[in-house]
């Protein structure tokens, strides 16, 4: 697939936000709830190639970001706490009917196990008992993680082959402009995907709204539309699953929310295994040279109230990079990966790690494409792989780790 010309990636990063539309009141809400049986066949491919090893800036000063393009319209009440959340069982064909007990041990009774179901979602009790698990894949879970494509997914494994994994997880920003053709072809290739991978997660990110924020019917309550144009993926609105065990909480961009300062996330459930947005929290990996950008304030209090242990994002794409606990210090280690000139060894800055108290285990902002207006407007492309996650059930807990990353101790799961 052809790059993207500068004209295009300059459009993109600097189209003007001050239009305004009118603002329909319809809430952007997800209000079924759905149990699917998923049976399909893995394929495995060659691993991704590594990150480049991050490092930690804390002071440099470059060039402030252009301007991102995003949607202008209001959306009413869409992030209100009023949100209904969702909670969607998916499980695969190789789970038999396992995860059904996984937060109902005290239960002995195997008789009860499909009664028990109901309850799985419950967030009063989830995590008050360990998860067990027989023998088979939820043991350990594979997840690829992958934002901010751009239009440019046909060209990742030219570079960057994706490693095989149960889940797959992209975390917004299938295109540039949000048109019908941009996602015809995203979903073309999710669906070239699903033999590849069992699970396939998908959030709206800010550029997928800057055509459909002018269109009335993306509003409706279910989100038809945009679960139209990304059939191939299951679309998390703002909506909880829970895949092979682990329980997942998406919350999509919405039209009404700014770039640079994102509000409106609505209820987040308390203690997840996996939280995705499109943007970071505020002062996590969302350094744009000049300052902060990106990251939101509200996000940053909820997942500190909320503790998911895993955070997953995209959207600062100077910002990609990992941040994991170190099991014996309780430090994070990692940092930015991005690099202005690829192979130099110089990630671009950011001002540091959370702090010791910050509740997640593993953050990961894997905005794939590079920045062009850090980079003189050079052609947009693919800066890094797909991150490979690996979830490891250990006496009743998830453990999670990044494959790739020198801030890693454990390869362990990683070369399968």
């Amino acid at each position: 697939m052809k790059l993207l010309s500068v004209a295009v990636v300059a459009g993109m990063f600097l189209a003007a936000a001050t239009g305004t539309t009118t603002t329909p009141t319809t809430a952007f809400l997800a209000t079924t709830t759905i149990t699917t049986t998923t049976t399909t066949t893995t394929t495995t491919t060659t691993a991704a190639a590594a990150a480049t090893a991050p490092s930690t800036t804390t002071t440099t000063t470059t060039p402030p970001p252009p301007t991102t393009a995003t949607a202008t319209a209001e959306a009413g009440n869409s992030g209100s706490s009023a949100t209904t959340t969702v909670a969607l069982t998916t499980t695969s064909a190789n789970d038999n009917g396992n995860n059904n007990n996984n937060h109902n041990n005290d239960n002995n009774n195997n008789d009860n196990n499909n009664n028990n179901n109901d309850n799985n979602h419950s967030s009063n009790n989830i995590q008050s008992k360990k998860l067990t698990c027989a023998d088979g894949p939820c043991h350990t879970i594979r997840i690829l993680h992958l934002s901010d494509t751009h239009t440019l997914h046909n060209t990742i494994e030219d570079k960057f082959p994706m490693p095989a994994a149960d889940i797959l997880i992209h975390t917004g920003d299938f295109t540039n402009f949000g048109t019908d053709a941009e996602f015809e072809s995203a979903n073309k290739w999710l669906g070239m995907l699903k033999p590849r991978y069992k699970h396939i997660l998908a959030l709206t990110g800010n550029h997928d709204w800057i055509t459909p924020v002018k269109i009335p019917r993306t509003w409706s309550a279910g989100g038809d539309y945009f679960k139209s144009r990304l059939s191939n993926a299951k679309l998390l609105l703002h909506d909880e699953v829970t895949v092979m065990g682990l329980r997942i909480f998406g919350s999509s961009w919405k039209g009404n929310q700014h770039g640079g300062r994102p509000t409106g996330f609505g209820t987040i459930p308390s203690e997840l295994d996996i939280l995705i947005t499109h943007g970071p929290p505020f002062g996590v990996f969302d350094w744009c040279g000049a300052g902060n950008w990106g990251g939101s304030d509200e996000l940053r209090k909820d997942v500190e109230q909320t503790s998911p242990t895993v955070h997953l994002f995209g959207h600062v794409h100077e910002q990609r990079g990992v941040w994991q606990r170190d099991g014996a210090s309780g430090r994070y280690l990692g940092g930015v990966e991005y690099e202005l000139v690829p192979g130099s060894g110089r990630p671009f800055a950011t001002p540091g790690p959370p702090p010791k108290s910050y509740p997640s285990q593993l953050i990961s902002n894997n905005a794939m494409m590079n920045h062009p207006g850090h980079e003189g407007w050079k052609p947009a492309r693919i800066a890094g792989p797909a991150r490979l996650i690996i979830a490891k059930l250990i006496d009743g807990r998830w453990h999670f780790h990044a494959c790739g990353s020198s801030a890693v101790k454990s390869t362990e799961g990683c070369d399968e």
